[in-house]
Parts: structure tokens; sequence; C-alpha cells
């Protein structure tokens, strides 16, 4: 179970003092309802994303190593092209059947996943929102503003994660994926309906892309992410989020010179004799 704010804000009190050199921070409280949370992130960054040149965003279920944060920051302060570096985050020790058997699946299947999404997409990767290193005025500039809609599809944007990913690599800054399991942890829904309402809000996310506006001109230098053809990729890739196959997604991306068509091709025709 994650933490009450109060603690959260004694630890932190408690490591400032116990410090060596004065460490200037500053924390922003989130309500427990996922609605908040995009609006409590576009406040953050405005209010302190000029007062820092990294950040790294956390849920309240999030946890990592000082080993792991430190590594990020080592690494974006190395490569200044860098605008988000996103760790892989696995699942915590968990007491529920139902989150222990997902997560048994997902340390075998993420792996695998991630170091070939981390090939795929190279400098376009994905953004999870959390156990990440993000430039922090860079994300300020390139939050995305609410939508004039009306909820479910208006307001915040829910899945402003990919959002922001976007925003960011077209603002000229890489966004890497480190595809290793090293010090960065999550808490799993313990049961199937809590696993069924976290997909029916990030679903609730992605639909929201078809209200946003289309990204003004494809980027010569962005490869096209290719993968389960969710909302999300298409936007991400600059493409229309439609319901377009992804083959002619595929021969749109021809004009990307470094686009793998040719691999493209072979993987959906895989894809098609593999799965029935």
């Amino acid at each position: 179970m994650a933490p009450s704010p109060r603690a959260e804000e004694a630890a932190v009190a408690a490591w400032k003092a116990a410090a060596r050199a004065p460490i200037a921070s500053a924390t922003a409280g989130a309500a427990t309802t996922s609605a908040t949370r995009p609006a409590t992130c576009a406040t953050s960054a405005t209010r302190w994303g000029d007062q820092f040149e990294l950040m790294l965003p956390l849920d309240a279920d999030s946890l990592m190593s000082g080993a792991e944060i430190v590594r990020l920051v080592r690494m974006m302060q190395a490569h200044p092209k860098i605008g988000i570096l996103q760790s892989l985050v696995v699942g915590m020790p968990s007491a529920s059947a139902f989150a222990r058997i997902f997560q048994f699946g997902m340390r075998h299947g993420m792996r695998a996943y991630t170091m070939g999404q981390a090939w795929w997409v190279g400098d376009c990767g994905p953004f999870g929102a959390q156990c990440a290193g993000a430039r922090a005025a860079v994300l300020c500039r390139v939050r995305p503003a609410p939508l004039c809609s009306a909820p479910p599809l208006g307001g915040h944007v829910l899945s402003h994660d990919q959002v922001e990913a976007t925003l960011m690599r077209r603002a000229g800054y890489e966004v890497r994926v480190l595809p290793e399991e090293v010090g960065s942890w999550e808490e799993n829904p313990p049961t199937m309906l809590e696993f069924a309402r976290r997909d029916v809000r990030w679903c609730q996310g992605n639909m929201q892309y078809l209200k946003l506006p289309r990204p003004a001109g494809p980027l010569s230098d962005e490869p096209v992410s290719v993968a389960a053809g969710d909302f999300d990729v298409r936007w991400h890739s600059g493409l229309d989020a439609d319901d377009r196959p992804l083959p002619v997604a595929a021969w749109q991306a021809q004009s990307v010179p470094e686009f793998p068509t040719g691999a493209a091709k072979a993987l959906y025709v895989t894809y098609f004799i593999v799965v029935p």
C-alpha cells in the first residue's frame, strides 16, 4: 500500500535535514482520482518548471532506487539532447494472486518487448509519466492544454504522457527508453476489477487523441512507431488517429529514410500467419 502524503512529506523533510549540503526541492500532492493527475502535473510544471533542469515524475505507487535516479540524471547530463529518459518499470511484490500471475507474464514478456521497442522507435520512444527523467523547462512548454469539449473526450488529457513524448520529440529532443529491469517499480492492480478499471481509463485517454489537433507537418527524421495500432502510436508518428490498417501506415512511412519498410512488411505477414 502506498504511503500517505504526510508520511512522504515527513520522509522528504528528514532526508533534507540529514543531507550534508542544502537541497532545493519542491513537491506537489496529487489527489487520488485519476482525473486530477494531469492537472497536478500541469500545475507543477508551470510553477516549478523553470527552476530546475531536470524533473522526476512519480506516481503514488512508484518506487525508484537512489542508484537508478543518479544513473538517469548522469545520462541526461552527459547527453543534453535527451529530453525524456524512461526507465523500465516492473511490478512490486504483491500478496494478490491476480497481481502475481500478471507480473509473471510481464516479467517474461516485457524484457523482449521493451528491448525490441527501444530498437524499433529509437529516439522517438514512449513516456510513462513516472520513473523517468525529463527536462523540466521543455516539458513545461510542451505539455498538452485541456481540450475544449466536455468529458469523457474533453477536459484534461488523461493519457497526457504520450502526447508529451510526441511534443518533446517535435521540439528537437530525444525520447529514449532504458530496456533494463533495474531500480524502478510500481504496484499492479490487485484484482481483475481494478485491472479493468485501469484499462478503461487508459482507453478513455487514448480516445481523447481523436480530439487533439494533428501536429503541423511530418517529421522527416522521426521514424514511424509501428505497434498494435493504438491511437497514441499513430498520433505519435504524425499519422491521423483513425482506423487505418497498419500496412497502409507502413506504406505511408516509406518516405522516411530511416524506417525499415521491408522489415515492417515481413513482420505484418508473419503476424497474420502466426496469429489466428
